[in-house]
């Protein structure tokens, strides 16, 4: 974050800020997947619980977007926010921001969505993060296969030498009874 000497932290699945002092927190470097159209509909929403009325905004292009207000409330609350693409998308990265946010006190937001349209969804994983963690989930599988192969090998080999140390015993056994 900026404007707030990076003291927003990931807390479980959200930010936490604690502002140092009164005024703005944002943040830069939000990218998307995909550039936005000028002239086109977008809907940004998230989730939000803050203990104050507070304002947040959106610079989706060169033109600065001021959300609105939101109410002070114990419990996390859905925000979405409908604009215009009234510019270029800025190689896809673009701001966002809260204002008014009280020094000291706790914000916390999460699941943070733009879409096109003027319909807000509801909260899912892109699908580049569900690729990434499938691509996960298959090299920890190929290493448990790599892991289960080596210790059948060596399963085998030591069944082969306890047969063929079966064998040495029951012939030695042989000799000794024909003795």
């Amino acid at each position: 974050d900026n404007s707030n000497n990076n003291k927003s932290t990931i807390v479980n699945d959200s930010v936490k800020i604690m502002p140092i002092n009164n005024g703005n927190v944002y943040n830069t470097g939000i990218r998307t997947s995909q550039s936005r159209i000028q002239g086109e509909l977008y809907t940004i929403s998230f989730e939000v619980l803050t203990p104050d009325t507070i304002g947040f905004y959106w610079y989706p292009s060169e033109k600065y977007r001021k959300g609105s207000y939101i109410k002070g409330n114990s419990n996390w609350q859905k925000v979405n926010f409908t604009y215009t693409q009234t510019g270029e998308s800025n190689n896809n990265s673009t701001l966002f921001g809260f204002f008014d946010l009280i020094g000291s006190h706790v914000y916390y937001y999460k699941n943070l969505k733009l879409e096109k349209g003027n319909k807000a969804t509801d909260w899912s994983s892109a699908p580049e993060d569900t690729t990434s963690e499938i691509l996960a989930v298959d090299s920890k599988a190929t290493t448990i296969n790599n892991r289960v192969s080596e210790i059948t090998a060596n399963l085998n080999s030591i069944t082969q030498r306890v047969s063929s140390t079966e064998t040495t015993t029951t012939s030695l056994t042989t000799q000794m009874n024909a003795v």
